[in-house]
């Protein structure tokens, strides 16, 4: 198994958050994940509960990371040169251990204490604890990967809140009767940010656009840390009873921000293919009349 020096580390995470459930290295951990809100100069205890289930006793090392989004917007980037630049901000966080020893199947509770400073700006912080297992006999080598609770902490104070739609696509899934969303939100805020809001489905009748459902933004409740932009995906199914994947449609999608007020909207027209393979077949079938037509009256003119 590759090994690196203690302070020379690539971090590899198997997070598939932001923001999903993790059992990971056979250690389980609760929370998961965390969203402590406090004011400046206020400070919290609370803990973590940890469970052995390897099959062997482990050795774990402990320590505190900041993060922010990398460049695809879901997965924490745990860089070396960022935790640098924020070491003070780490210092707000404290733990009970920076190590501990699990026997197999044992569990255990770390304990950590969040002090926010007087001065401390509004906004979010970003930090995962995190447990990585040492080598076997030297407490300077440790196993690769690492895993543990992320924390989303937000500090009151004036929080900007400004995010935006940069990118909106429907896909007609049309064997499967159903249409795939794409929809990208970059996030301005000084904080992160949980997307709300709802795309309106509507296909074209005799009487004009007629709403045929609507689907709901973000389902999974998915962060969007602030700097950062993240695709989102959503799907609408039609009632097989009811619509065919055939026509015209219209989809508006209606991006809202956290007081549910209207904060950008955009439009979308899509024409299925299915349609336009009729369409074809229909002006086709008319030339061939036409042609058709054209022939029996020629030849019935030159019969007399």
């Amino acid at each position: 198994m590759f090994k690196i020096k203690r302070k020379y580390f690539l971090i590899v995470f198997i997070f598939i958050l932001l923001f999903k459930a993790g059992q990971a290295w056979a250690l389980q951990f609760s929370p998961v994940i965390k969203k402590p809100e406090l004011n400046p100069g206020e400070e919290i205890m609370d803990q973590i509960k940890l469970h052995n289930d390897l099959g062997r006793e482990v050795e774990y090392k402990i320590e505190v990371l900041t993060f922010k989004a990398s460049e695809n917007g879901k997965d924490p980037d745990f860089s070396q040169t960022l935790n640098q630049k924020n070491s003070n901000f780490l210092s707000w966080i404290e733990l009970s251990e920076t190590g501990i020893k699990l026997e197999k199947n044992a569990s255990a509770i770390i304990d950590y204490k969040i002090k926010i400073p007087e001065d401390a700006g509004a906004g979010g912080y970003y930090f995962a604890i995190l447990f990585s297992e040492k080598g076997l006999g030297n407490e300077d080598i440790i196993i690769s990967g690492k895993t543990g609770p992320i924390f989303l902490l937000k500090v009151n104070g004036e929080i900007n809140y400004d995010y935006s739609l940069k990118e909106f696509k429907a896909n007609l899934q049309e064997q499967k009767i159903k249409i795939k969303f794409d929809y990208k939100v970059n996030n301005k805020s000084n904080i992160h940010v949980v997307p709300s809001g709802v795309i309106i489905i509507r296909s074209l009748g005799i009487t004009g656009f007629k709403e045929i459902g609507r689907v709901k933004l973000n389902q999974n409740q998915k962060n969007i840390l602030p700097d950062s932009e993240r695709i989102l995906k959503e799907e609408f199914k039609f009632p097989r009873d009811k619509f065919l994947p055939l026509g015209f449609y219209k989809f508006e999608l209606i991006l809202n921000n956290d007081n549910l007020e209207k904060k950008a909207a955009t439009e979308t027209i899509f024409i299925s293919s299915e349609l336009i393979k009729i369409v074809i077949s229909i002006i086709v079938l008319q030339f061939i009349i036409i042609a058709l037509i054209t022939y029996l009256k020629k030849k019935n003119k030159y019969k007399y």
